[in-house]
C-alpha cells in the first residue's frame, strides 16, 4: 500500500505539468522567460526531451494571464503532417480560438488567396492579431522540431522572424512575443544554406534542478529526512528534471517508511538498468534511438567515447555541429571548466563502455575492409587473384555490404548491397533473409527506386528473390503480389540480360489475379506461360496445381505435385501436408508414381533444426492434479480521444469453481541464459524446456499461435526493438515491422491474419494493427499518455490494452473495438496496476496483475468491468495467461528468489512451480 502520509500526486514523472503543480521547481529560466514574454521579445527554449520545457511553458502562459496578456499556446504536433495550406490554417484557428479573435479564419484565408501561404500568415498576424488586440500578446510555438520535416519549414521560421522585424519598426514595438520550444538546434529552423540564419532572439538555457531549491520545495512530499534522500536522488541524476522526479514519485508510492542510499540505489537500479528499461524507459529509448539513426553516428560515438573516457578533457566548442547535435539529444551537457561531461550518473551507467563497445564494434570491420581493399590495390593483378580466393576477404565484403544495409535509409543503397551480398559466394542464403527482414513497405520501396542505371543491382536481386514470394492457397490476396509487381516495374526500368524474367513475372501475376476473381481456367493459362519461359518456378508451378485442382483437373495437378515433390525438399513437405490435408486426394495418386505414394505411406515429421537447449536446474517434479470425468484490415483515421465509458469492479473473495482437468500444452516465456533473455518454451507439465533464441541481442515479449505454429517475439537485433516471427521449433527467423521503429508487445489475432502490437516512437507508446505480413499498418489509440500490452479478445472483435493518463505511474485497463471506437474503462480500486493483461478463451476475463513494486498479485478481472477475483496473496507476482482450456494460470512469480514461472487453477488450488533455477523466468504466454 503507498505510505498514506504523503500525497499520491506530488510527483509527476513524464509529461507535462500543471502550471500549479506542488512539486514545480523553479530555475533561472522562469524568471528570463516571464520578464522576455512580457516585453514582447523573440526568445527560444531549444533543448533535450523530457527538461521541461512544456511545464516551463505552461506557468509562465499563466503568469502572464495573471498580468492581463493574451496568451495563444500552439503545439505543432496537433497540426501534423498537413499540406501547407491546411497547415497554415491550423495554426491561424488555433491563435483565433486562443486569443478570443472575432475573426473567421477559413473566410479571411479565402479572401487572400491572391497571396502567397507565407503572405497570407503575417498579413494576418499584423492585422487580425496585434490590430486588434491592445493587450500585450505572447505566441508559445511549442514541440518546434515536429515541423522540421515540412517542406515549407524554412519558410514558416523565416516568417516569424520577419513579424517579429517588422514589429520593432512600428508603433506597437514590444506588443507581440514569440516563445518556441523543442528539441532542436537554433540553426535547423532554417536549414537552406542560402537563407539568413535564424540568428535572432535570445536563447535560453535550461539547465537542471538544484538541489537547494528541490529540498525547499519537495520536503513535504518525500519521507523524512527529504533533505538526506535529495542528496542520494540527485547523486544519481545530477538534478535532471524527468529523472528526479521519476525516482521521488516511486518513494513517495511506494509503502517502504523508511530509505536510505542502500535502497535508493536498488530503486535506481530497478527503475532504469534493467535490460526492460532500455525499450520501456523513454527518456533512455530517446538517447539510444537519436544515436543510432543519426547520419553521424560514428563520429558521435568516437566523440561520446573521449568524453566518457575522461583522459583527455573535451572542450565546448559551440561552433561544433557535433558537439550540438550530442547535447540536443541529452547524453552530454557543459560542467564546469567548460568542458563536456556525461548528464548524471544514470547516463553514464546505462551508456557504458560496454554498450559503447557493442556500438562501435562495426567500425572495426569497417575499418579492415578499408585496409583489405588497399592492399588489393597495391598489390596488382596477382593480389586481386588471391583477394578474391580469400575467404575473409568475402566475409569482411560481406559484412560491410550488410551494415551498409541495415545503417541506410536509402532505398537505392540498400538494394545495391542487397545485390552485392547476394551475388557473394557462400552469402546467398543470408542475402535472401535479409530481403525478408524488411517490413513490407521497405521491401516494395526497394524496387520502386530503381533507375535505369541500377540494372546489375536490380536484376540480380530480383532473381533471387522473386521466387521466395509464394502463397499457400490459390485465392489468397497476398502482400507478396505488391511485391512482384513492385519487381515488375523495376526490370521494365531497365534492360535486363534475361529479357523473358519480366515477362514471366507478369504471366505469373496474371495468374494470380484471375485466381482470385474466380477464374480458374484463366489462372491454369497465365501459368502455363509463365513455366513456359521457366519451367523452374516452383511457385508458379504450385499455383497451377492448385488451379487444377479447382478446375478438378486432379491427373494434371498430380503431374505437377510430383515434378515439386521430387525437386525441392521444402517443396516436397508442402506437398506431403497437401496430401495429408485432402484424403480424396490420396486415392487419386497412381501406384506408378513412387514419388507421391512414398509421401502417402509416410506420416508427416516435422522438420527439425539444431537449436541450443536450455539445461535447467533440476526442477521439484510438478504434480499434475488429478483428472476426472467431465482478415484484411481496411485502414483508418488514428483514433481521437474520447471519454470511455467505465465500469467499476468490485473486489469479490469467493473463489470460483474450476473442473479439476490437468494443465497441457506449451507455454512460451523469457528465459535469461547468463548473457542476455532469450525465447524459451516449456510444456505445461514441467517438462521439455528448450531455448529457441541465441545470440547477443535481448528477445522479449513472446507469444504463439498454434494453428499458425508461429511464436511473435520482439528483439533488439537491429537496434531497436522489432517485431519477429519464428516456428514453434525456433526455426525461419523472420522480421516483420521496420527495424526503424520501436515495435514490441505483438500478439496474433485469433484467425492468425493480423498482429496487434505496441510502437514506442516521438516519447509516447501506442497500439497499432497490421496484416500477418506487416502490410495494412494503421494506428489504433491516439490518446494522451500511453496505451501499451494489447491482447485481442477470443471473437477478433475487441482489443484489451493498458493505458497510462500523463503524469501516472500505474495502468487502467481498457477496451476497444478493432476499427477504434466503443472504448470502455475497467475501474478497479487496485493500486498500481500493471501493464500485461490475457483474456480468458470464453472471453469473460482478463487476467492482470496489480499492487506496488515488489508485491504484485494476480487477478482475474470480469471483461464487462463487474467483477473482481484475487488469486495470489503472497510473493511478487506478474505477466498471468490463461491456458487453452481456460482452467489454469501460468505466471511469473518471485516468491522463491528470483522470478520463475509458476501454474495455477483459476481457484488459486494446484499452485505448482514450472521452472526451478539461479536464472530468471518471465512474460510467459500459453500458446492458444
Amino acid at each position: 500500500m503507498i505510505n498514506q502520509s504523503l500525497p499520491t500526486d506530488f510527483f509527476v514523472a513524464g509529461g507535462t505539468l500543471r502550471f500549479d503543480a506542488p512539486s514545480y521547481v523553479e530555475r533561472p529560466a522562469d524568471t528570463k522567460l516571464l520578464r522576455l514574454a512580457a516585453n514582447g521579445q523573440l526568445c527560444y527554449v531549444l533543448t533535450t526531451r523530457q527538461m521541461g520545457k512544456s511545464s516551463l511553458m505552461n506557468r509562465t502562459a499563466q503568469q502572464l494571464l495573471a498580468q492581463g496578456c493574451r496568451v495563444a499556446l500552439i503545439d505543432l504536433t496537433s497540426i501534423g503532417q498537413a499540406d501547407e495550406t491546411t497547415w497554415y490554417l491550423s495554426f491561424l484557428d488555433d491563435l483565433v480560438s486562443q486569443l478570443h479573435l472575432p475573426t473567421d479564419a477559413e473566410a479571411w484565408w479565402q479572401a487572400h488567396k491572391a497571396l502567397s501561404n507565407v503572405k497570407r500568415f503575417t498579413k494576418f498576424v499584423h492585422e487580425e492579431v496585434v490590430g486588434q488586440i491592445d493587450e500585450q500578446i505572447a505566441i508559445f510555438i511549442d514541440e518546434v522540431d515536429s515541423a522540421l520535416s515540412l517542406p515549407f519549414s524554412d519558410d514558416f521560421f523565416a516568417a516569424v522572424r520577419a513579424i517579429h522585424n517588422q514589429s520593432l519598426m512600428t508603433t506597437d514595438a514590444g506588443q507581440l512575443a514569440f516563445v518556441l520550444l523543442g528539441v532542436a538546434a537554433p540553426n535547423d529552423l532554417i536549414k537552406e544554406s542560402q537563407r539568413t540564419p535564424f540568428n535572432i532572439g535570445e536563447r535560453l538555457q535550461l539547465g537542471e534542478l538544484s538541489l537547494s531549491a528541490a529540498q525547499t520545495v519537495w520536503a513535504t512530499g518525500l519521507p523524512q529526512p527529504a533533505t538526506q534522500l535529495l542528496e542520494r536522488i540527485f547523486y544519481w541524476t545530477s538534478g535532471h528534471p524527468y529523472l528526479t522526479q521519476k525516482i521521488a514519485r516511486a518513494i513517495a508510492q511506494s509503502p517502504q517508511p523508511i530509505w536510505d542510499a542502500e535502497e535508493i540505489d536498488k530503486l535506481v537500479h530497478t527503475l532504469f538498468f534493467s535490460e526492460r528499461s532500455l525499450v520501456e524507459e523513454s527518456n533512455l529509448q530517446f538517447i539510444q534511438g537519436r544515436l543510432n539513426n543519426s547520419l553521424q553516428k560514428d563520429s558521435l560515438l568516437k566523440l561520446y567515447a573521449k568524453i566518457l573516457g575522461s583522459k583527455k578533457k573535451v572542450v565546448n566548442n559551440e561552433r561544433s555541429a557535433l558537439q550540438s547535435e550530442l547535447k540536443l539529444y541529452g547524453l552530454v551537457k557543459v560542467g564546469e571548466g567548460g568542458n563536456l561531461v556525461v548528464r548524471n550518473r544514470i547516463y553514464a551507467q546505462t551508456f557504458n563502455q560496454n554498450w559503447l563497445r557493442q556500438h562501435q564494434k562495426n567500425r572495426k570491420k569497417q575499418f579492415m575492409l578499408l585496409l583489405a581493399i588497399l592492399l588489393i590495390l597495391i598489390s596488382g593483378g596477382i593480389g586481386i587473384y588471391f583477394w578474391q580466393q580469400s575467404q575473409q576477404t568475402e566475409a569482411l565484403l560481406a559484412a560491410s555490404y550488410r551494415n551498409n544495409f541495415l545503417a541506410t535509409e536509402n532505398a537505392s543503397l540498400r538494394l545495391d548491397n542487397l545485390a552485392n551480398l547476394l551475388a557473394l559466394d557462400g552469402y546467398h542464403a543470408e542475402g535472401i533473409a535479409l530481403f525478408h527482414s524488411l517490413s513490407f513497405g521497405e521491401q516494395v520501396a526497394l524496387f520502386n527506386s530503381v533507375t535505369p542505371d541500377l540494372q546489375v543491382p536490380t536484376e540480380t536481386a530480383v532473381s533471387a528473390l522473386y521466387q521466395t514470394l509464394t502463397i499457400e492457397t490459390i485465392d489468397e490476396t497476398a502482400a507478396n503480389s505488391q511485391i512482384l509487381a513492385a519487381m515488375l516495374d523495376a526490370l521494365q526500368k531497365i534492360q535486363p540480360q534475361n529479357s523473358t524474367m519480366a515477362a514471366e513475372i507478369d504471366s505469373w501475376l496474371q495468374g494470380r489475379s484471375a485466381a482470385l476473381r474466380g477464374d480458374y481456367d484463366g489462372a491454369r493459362i497465365n501459368y502455363s506461360v509463365a513455366l513456359s519461359l521457366n519451367p523452374d518456378n516452383l511457385p508458379a508451378r504450385y499455383e497451377r496445381a492448385l488451379a487444377q485442382l479447382a478446375l478438378n483437373q486432379t491427373e494434371a495437378a498430380l503431374a505437377d505435385l510430383t515434378i515439386l515433390a521430387s525437386t525441392d525438399s521444402s517443396w516436397r513437405d508442402r506437398v506431403q501436408q497437401m496430401l495429408a490435408d485432402q484424403p480424396a486426394l490420396n486415392t487419386a495418386v497412381s501406384t506408378d508414381n513412387e514419388t507421391l505414394m512414398a509421401l502417402v505411406a509416410s506420416t508427416p515429421v516435422p522438420t527439425t533444426i539444431e537449436t541450443a537447449i536450455l539445461t535447467p536446474t533440476p526442477n521439484n517434479t510438478p504434480l499434475a492434479p488429478q483428472t476426472t470425468s467431465s482478415s484484411s484490415i481496411t485502414t483508418a483515421s488514428p483514433t481521437p480521444f474520447m471519454t470511455p465509458t467505465m465500469a467499476t469492479a468490485v473486489l469479490n473473495e469467493a473463489p470460483l469453481s474450476v473442473p479439476a482437468t490437468a494443465p497441457e500444452g506449451l507455454i512460451i516465456y523469457t528465459c535469461y541464459d547468463g548473457n542476455t533473455d532469450q525465447i524459451c518454451t516449456i510444456g505445461a507439465n514441467g517438462t521439455n524446456q528448450q531455448q529457441l533464441t541465441i545470440g547477443d541481442t535481448t528477445a522479449w515479449y513472446a507469444s504463439a499461435s498454434v494453428s499458425l505454429g508461429e511464436i511473435l517475439y520482439s528483439s533488439r537485433k537491429p537496434g531497436l526493438f522489432t517485431i519477429f516471427r519464428m516456428t514453434l521449433a525456433g526455426e525461419m527467423q523472420q522480421t516483420i515491422s521496420s527495424p526503424l521503429a520501436g515495435d514490441y508487445s505483438p500478439a496474433y489475432s485469433p484467425d492468425g491474419n493480423q498482429i496487434v502490437f505496441t510502437r514506442a516512437e516521438n516519447d509516447q507508446q501506442r497500439i497499432w494493427i497490421m496484416n500477418r505480413d506487416g502490410s495494412g499498418l494503421r494506428l489504433l489509440t491516439n490518446f494522451p499518455g500511453n496505451s501499451l500490452d494489447p491482447s485481442w479478445s477470443p471473437d477478433g472483435q475487441t482489443i484489451a490494452f493498458a493505458y497510462q493518463e500523463p503524469g501516472e505511474t500505474g495502468y487502467q485497463h481498457r477496451l476497444i473495438q478493432v476499427d477504434g471506437i466503443g472504448m470502455q474503462e475497467l475501474v478497479t480500486s487496485l493500486e498500481l496496476v500493471g501493464g500485461r493483461s490475457d483474456w480468458s478463451p470464453d472471453g469473460q476475463w482478463l487476467a492482470i496483475y496489480a499492487g506496488p513494486p515488489g508485491r504484485h498479485d494476480i487477478y482475474l478481472l470480469a471483461t464487462d468491468g463487474t467483477d473482481l477475483r484475487r488469486l495470489t496473496s503472497s510473493g511478487d507476482n506478474l505477466a498471468p495467461s490463461f491456458s487453452p482450456d481456460g482452467n489454469w494460470i501460468v505466471f511469473t512469480s518471485s516468491r522463491d528468489g528470483d522470478n520463475e514461472l509458476f501454474i495455477m487453477r483459476l481457484d488459486g488450488s494446484g499452485l505448482t512451480q514450472l521452472t526451478n533455477n539461479e536464472l530468471s523466468d518471465w512474460q510467459p504466454r500459453w500458446a492458444r
